[in-house]
């Protein structure tokens, strides 16, 4: 067992000054402040989120059932959720892609109308 080193190391840390610690809690308190002020500021601001419009959820449901292919299948080829699929045909979801819209139209084998 001569590859062993048994000695003792003991681990001590630096002192802290006080005036150093007293300077980075008051740029702390600052930096903090000024990030409060930025998220009131975001906070504040509104922000408009398209919706579905009531044609494309119906062309998106005329077109899967012209296809004859469920909601589940037209899911998994789409690689995405079952739910998915079903919220955007009723509506309660936040509107897709247009890179989403393609991939749905090369699908189903249709146009969907786009988003604006």
């Amino acid at each position: 067992m001569n590859f062993q080193d048994w000695d003792k190391i003991v681990f001590t840390k630096k002192p802290v000054n006080k005036t150093n610690k007293d300077r980075s809690i008051l740029q702390n308190t600052k930096s903090q402040n000024e990030s409060s002020q930025k998220m009131n500021k975001v906070d504040n601001e509104t922000f408009t989120q398209k919706k579905l419009t009531l044609a494309f959820r119906k062309d998106l449901q005329k077109a899967r059932l012209l296809s004859k292919i469920s909601q589940k299948d037209l899911a998994t080829k789409l690689n995405v959720k079952t739910q998915v699929i079903t919220s955007y045909e009723n509506g309660t979801c936040l509107t897709p892609t247009n890179g989403f819209i393609t991939k749905l139209e090369k699908e189903l084998k249709c146009k969907l109308p786009r988003l604006k």
